[in-house]
């Protein structure tokens, strides 16, 4: 299981390289990278290792994760290009020119408020599903109850940006 985290970590992160070398403004590619930069290695992994330590089966944990995984990073694009100081990198996404889902939408010629709207739309789509995942999965409530709260918490993140 590590092996394979680790792998799809690694070729997200060269996405990531290659996209932000190339001025990449494909906003699939750039998902793509995002979710496996970020949903393997932050959320899918971690579930998995804490469900396998706890005996239980680490596959009900996956698609959560990735989930979970994707509507963080989409909120964390977001922070990348606040102005409000929350995330203490004011605008630096776009200030430096990084391939995000925000910058990608804004170099299709989107306003700000439409491009924020669309991420925002984004994750507010993946945090359904996971929260959907999460109330079917077959977890006991407590650890269902910790998954609702990460899905909160991610929708708190955004919601205070826009």
């Amino acid at each position: 299981m590590f092996g394979t985290i680790s792998a799809q970590t690694i070729i997200g992160e060269l996405f990531d390289v290659e996209h932000n070398a190339l001025h990449e403004t494909h906003i699939a590619h750039i998902a793509r990278s995002n979710h496996l930069k970020t949903s393997w290695y932050s959320f899918v992994l971690p579930l998995c290792l804490g469900a396998a330590a706890a005996g239980r089966d680490p596959e009900a944990f996956s698609s959560i994760g990735i989930h979970l995984g994707k509507a963080y990073q989409a909120g964390d694009d977001l922070l990348g290009a606040s102005t409000t100081g929350l995330s203490g990198k004011a605008a630096s996404d776009v200030e430096a020119g990084r391939a995000t889902l925000l910058t990608a939408q804004l170099a299709r010629g989107l306003s700000v408020e439409e491009a924020t709207a669309n991420v925002l739309s984004a994750v507010r789509g993946e945090l359904t599903i996971a929260r959907k995942e999460i109330d079917a999965a077959p977890i006991p409530s407590d650890v269902r109850s910790g998954l609702r709260g990460v899905a909160d918490d991610i929708e708190k993140m955004v919601v205070g940006l826009v």
